[in-house]
């Protein structure tokens, strides 16, 4: 008998993000009625919308560390990810607990240089 539980995992995106600009954005804020239980985040993915002469690539982060947020990934430059048609995902290693009431967010510390760079961001995980 396998003693094994499912689990539910959920998916949270943005907006469109300038990758041009510098600056942190919201990815969600997990659920502050849930005092006991945890978020645990299992992936990430990053996906660039618009892209338009892009040299350099920025430079962005995850997590829940204010001023960085650099927390859940590290400070990353986009650079498997050139075009609109491609994207960069990450699958963590080391699940990333975040307690409830606590929002997530997105930073671009090195903005892209570019005409015209946007990405938008999908993470995944479940509360424990």
């Amino acid at each position: 008998m396998d003693d094994a539980i499912e689990i539910s995992q959920s998916r949270f995106r943005t907006g469109t993000i300038d990758a041009t600009a510098t600056g942190a954005t919201t990815i969600f804020t997990t659920d502050p009625e849930s005092r006991s239980r945890k978020f645990i985040v299992t992936r990430a993915v990053i996906r660039l919308v618009n892209v338009n002469t892009l040299t350099i690539p920025p430079i962005i982060s995850i997590g829940t560390n204010s001023s960085t947020y650099n927390n859940i990934i590290a400070a990353t430059t986009l650079t498997s990810a050139l075009t609109d048609t491609q994207f960069q995902g990450t699958i963590l290693a080391a699940a990333p607990v975040v307690a409830s009431g606590t929002a997530i967010k997105v930073n671009v510390s090195t903005g892209a240089t570019a005409t015209a760079c946007t990405f938008a961001v999908d993470l995944w995980g479940y509360y424990a």
